[in-house]
């Protein structure tokens, strides 16, 4: 489940509760325990945390590529920068806080869920995606891009 600017947070809690990853996109605004959110605080490079449930269940292929050990995943917090990823952001990934603004938003929101799409992929493999967003009109192209990467199936908008 993938968070945008406006997600109900039982949403969130339905999506542990089944057993899905809850990820918070750059643009959700809740403060929730996300099993994947990015931050770029106190002049630290960007990055996701996942939370130990969501990093242990990166992939295998995940974990060779960034030289993780699996043994020492699942309990405390991993924090990877977004640099070290082979996924390209596609903006400046140290202004992550201009995510939080309407105007931002709007531009960037297609391009930016692509690229949570992407990387979750690259993370955790081949994942079924839905998105939880009530600004409807903000969710416009994303799924038909996601789409090809998925084995051709549209996310699904919660």
């Amino acid at each position: 489940m993938i968070h945008g600017r406006q997600s109900p947070a039982p949403v969130h809690a339905l999506a542990q509760r089944l057993g899905h990853l809850s990820v918070a996109s750059p643009f959700s605004q809740q403060r929730l325990p996300f099993d994947l959110r990015f931050v770029a605080d106190d002049g630290a490079d960007p990055a996701v945390v996942l939370s130990p449930a969501g990093a242990a269940r990166l992939a295998p292929e995940a974990l060779e590529r960034l030289g993780l050990d699996p043994a020492r995943l699942g309990v405390a917090s991993l924090r990877i920068r977004l640099g070290d990823l082979a996924t390209p952001c596609p903006f400046d990934p140290s202004d992550l806080a201009a995510c939080r603004s309407l105007a931002v938003t709007s531009m960037r929101y297609d391009a930016t869920m692509a690229y949570v799409a992407d990387l979750l992929a690259e993370l955790f493999g081949p994942v079924r995606l839905t998105v939880s967003e009530l600004v409807s009109p903000l969710w416009t192209g994303v799924g038909r891009r996601a789409a090809a990467r998925n084995g051709g199936e549209e996310p699904a908008l919660a």
